[in-house]
């Protein structure tokens, strides 16, 4: 009986010892992935960890708190011992989430001819969308909806020990001069050093510019001009934001929308794929069929096979069909500085599939988002404008599986596919891959009910695909 006693003791201490040392792991993992170092053998937090003074799960939800940003002062906080561990954290975050887009370079995404225009990326932030999805994270009591139903957008706060010196490594030469067809005028810039908070994007203003009747006519435009807030988000959190604008609109300078050739396809496609995580086609063949034309004079419409495609990017596009992408001068001697220029609505809205409209992009900015959900359901909605389609995506549920679907794949290494499948694809499908897939349903769908990144990610190292050694495979 003692015997027994002794043995019952040793196997109590044994699997004792043996969760302490699971959750020193855990803790140690979620470290490493929260601030992209690693963790001290003498940590404090580790031995509290095995005193059961905390647990690993608490301990990883304190990391990711310390990149709170203050809404008062819109910075983490950098004033006390764990400002180094703060900025560690806030960069490891702002860093997976500009991984989300495709397009990041202003030269390679901006038709330009023969003039380069190098300074851009001075004056807009390629990182801008990134934002947008760090505040939802650390931002003040943000709904993650906010990335596509925010009107507003962010300037990023970084701090330089010594900010000339930065600006000099980079190219800048001061004052910033920026001439337009007449005038100068001095944007502000975009700041360089580590990234410590982030805030609400100002207005900027500019009255003088190349016209979209200058460029084509090559003659002075004397009529009244607009004047354009050229900071001015267009609505719809990251998908209206000028720089993702910019860098998706995938047409020429005075390029506008006629409907059928010139549409921002590539803006559209870089939501399917950044904001459901698909690639086109994202319908079937019976689908597009009501998009075809056989007497089109646009080649592509008279093809299901290319309106596969072309039905769900054209519909979307219409949504941005009043905004051209524009130069602030014809002098290519010049900084010149790519604006965006949005057409006043002079004509009322088609009634049919357009084929091909010179005024086109005059028209109410009525548009469909058309695809098939993860679940193969046929999504077909109708909106007027970015502000409509933000509110449209926000209540989709592919938002929100895609966005657990990256979160996953960053903490785990395990991406999944979460595109539609037939009932053969079911049937051959491996039990682990079901269960990834079942779980990232699961945790996307509870993401669009509490609206919460946090609790998101503390799903993700509570499951037994991050916690454990073997994923959570059998």
């Amino acid at each position: 009986m003692f015997l027994y006693l002794i043995l019952a003791i040793i196997f109590q201490i044994s699997i004792s010892n043996g969760l302490a040392h699971e959750s020193q792991d855990l803790y140690s993992k979620c470290y490493a992935h929260f601030t992209n170092s690693v963790l001290s053998s003498n940590d404090l937090v580790l031995k509290s960890i095995n005193e059961g003074k905390t647990t690993a799960i608490a301990a990883c939800m304190d990391i990711l708190n310390l990149a709170n940003i203050d809404e008062k002062t819109n910075t983490i906080n950098l004033l006390d011992v764990n400002t180094e561990l703060r900025i560690k954290v806030l960069k490891t975050f702002n860093d997976f989430h500009r991984s989300w887009f495709t397009n990041k370079d202003f030269l390679k995404a901006l038709d330009t001819g023969d003039c380069a225009m190098n300074n851009s990326k001075y004056v807009w932030d390629s990182g801008e969308p990134a934002l947008h999805l760090t505040n939802a994270l650390f931002g003040n009591n943000q709904k993650f909806s906010s990335i596509t139903t925010n009107p507003s957008s962010f300037k990023a706060i970084r701090k330089s020990s010594n900010p000339d010196k930065t600006r000099s490594i980079f190219g800048i030469n001061e004052p910033a001069r920026f001439l337009k067809y007449n005038t100068i005028f001095y944007p502000s810039y975009v700041d360089f050093g580590q990234l410590v908070g982030l805030t609400p994007i100002k207005d900027e203003f500019i009255d003088d510019y190349l016209t979209i009747k200058e460029f084509k006519t090559a003659q002075v435009d004397n009529s009244p001009k607009q004047i354009i807030n050229f900071r001015k988000a267009h609505g719809a959190g990251i998908i209206g934001s000028t720089p993702y604008l910019l860098l998706n609109l995938g047409r020429k300078p005075f390029d506008e929308a006629d409907g059928g050739l010139i549409m921002g396809r590539r803006w559209s496609k870089a939501i399917i794929s950044e904001f459901f995580c698909r690639d086109l086609p994202v319908i079937t063949t019976n689908d597009a069929k009501k998009y075809v034309n056989k007497n089109s004079t646009v080649p592509f419409k008279s093809s299901s096979s290319c309106m596969m495609c072309h039905a769900t990017m054209d519909s979307l596009a219409g949504g941005i069909r009043n905004l051209t992408y524009i130069n602030s001068t014809k002098s290519c001697s010049a900084l010149r500085l790519p604006l965006l220029f949005q057409n006043e609505v002079t004509y009322p809205a088609e009634d049919t599939i357009i084929d091909l409209d010179p005024n086109f992009s005059k028209r109410p900015p009525n548009g469909s988002l058309f695809f098939r959900a993860y679940n193969g359901k046929l999504i077909n909605i109708r909106f007027t404008g970015l502000e409509e389609l933000g509110k449209v995506i926000s209540n989709i549920d592919d938002l929100y599986i895609c966005t657990s679907k990256r979160y996953f794949s960053f903490l785990t290494g395990i991406d999944i596919n979460i595109s539609p499948l037939d009932s053969n694809q079911e049937k051959n499908l491996s039990q682990d891959f079901k269960n990834y897939r079942n779980f990232l349903i699961k945790s996307g769908l509870n993401l669009k009910k509490h609206q919460s990144l946090k609790l998101l990610l503390k799903e993700i190292i509570e499951s037994p695909f991050y916690a454990f050694k073997n994923k959570g495979l059998n």
